[in-house]
């Protein structure tokens, strides 16, 4: 197995730089659906105490992205929250890619928790009075448990983040980066960061082995793990800048820390602090626009 994981990464390594690809301009939804997914998203009844939306934990308002930390019984600091910013380009899904599409994820996240108990009846009743002529209108079927997955699916495939400084240098504009922004780029190149960080993403596609201390708690569910090690996902450094914390337990802030890091844990070197300063300046070419469904929040409660 770990022979298999190896030749991968050198695969990865030596062709990663054509593997990447900029963020599409424009993606294929249904505006409606994305719009009625978008009021779920902020919807406290989704949780089975009802004083938790999906916005409280991933953060798409402010500057500083996914803070939001998830924390075992014993309040202990296991895992932070996955962005779902660009999340339609991912892999896999969830930390340790257990689910391969968005609609499991989403599945998953609300079953995990009040559904799990055998209360779906409860679950829909709480949504119907609000929501029930809102589904009728935009869904043939009307207001089903399936539909309300499939709204929240439709949201979060808008969530994409384009034409980063970045993105434009990858389609062909060659002044988009900067002389400085363009020797970060060959650090991150030469040094090995391309092999893990790559595709759309710059991440999501590939596995990383961390030291686990114990289980992990989701949203409303949990991964038991009794081993010493587990392959984690490699996140995305899809606006990585702006982000207020970094690796899987938000351990470290400062993005000069994480680089640093990164290259310690994952390719056993460390880089000069020459090198850190350029990484940073390229890492912050990844920064996109702002996804349009967001643009306006007035309505939203």
């Amino acid at each position: 197995m770990f022979k298999i994981i190896f030749l991968n990464i050198i695969i990865t390594f030596l062709f990663a730089e054509h593997l990447i690809t900029p963020i599409p301009i424009k993606i294929s939804y249904n505006k409606e659906k994305a719009l009625l997914g978008k009021e779920l998203f902020w919807e406290k009844k989704l949780s089975p105490d009802q004083n938790m939306a999906c916005i409280d934990c991933h953060n798409l308002l402010s500057n500083k992205l996914e803070k939001k930390k998830l924390l075992n019984k014993e309040k202990k600091l296991i895992l932070s929250t996955p962005t779902v910013l660009n999340a339609i380009y991912n892999y896999k899904y969830f930390w340790d890619g257990r689910v391969g599409s968005l609609e499991e994820q989403v599945k998953e996240t609300l079953t995990s928790g009040f559904l799990a108990k055998g209360k779906k009846k409860t679950f829909m009743s709480l949504l119907e009075a609000k929501y029930k002529n809102k589904f009728e209108k935009i869904y043939k079927d009307g207001y089903l448990f399936k539909n309300i997955v499939n709204a929240l699916v439709e949201f979060q495939k808008v969530l994409v983040t384009p034409n980063s400084k970045f993105d434009r240098y990858l389609r062909g504009d060659k002044l988009a980066l900067s002389e400085d922004e363009l020797t970060g780029y060959e650090i991150f190149k030469t040094r090995g960061c391309i092999a893990c960080h790559n595709g759309v993403n710059l991440g999501t596609n590939s596995y990383s082995k961390l030291k686990i201390v114990s289980a992990y708690k989701g949203c409303y569910g949990k991964i038991k793990n009794t081993q010493k090690y587990l392959f984690l996902k490699v996140p995305s450094l899809r606006n990585v800048s702006l982000k207020g914390s970094y690796f899987h337990d938000s351990s470290i802030v400062k993005l000069e820390d994480a680089i640093q890091g990164a290259s310690t844990l994952a390719l056993k070197r460390r880089l000069t602090i020459e090198d850190i300063g350029y990484l940073v300046l390229f890492l912050k070419t990844f920064t996109g626009d702002k996804p349009e469904i967001l643009k306006e929040m007035i309505n939203v409660k």
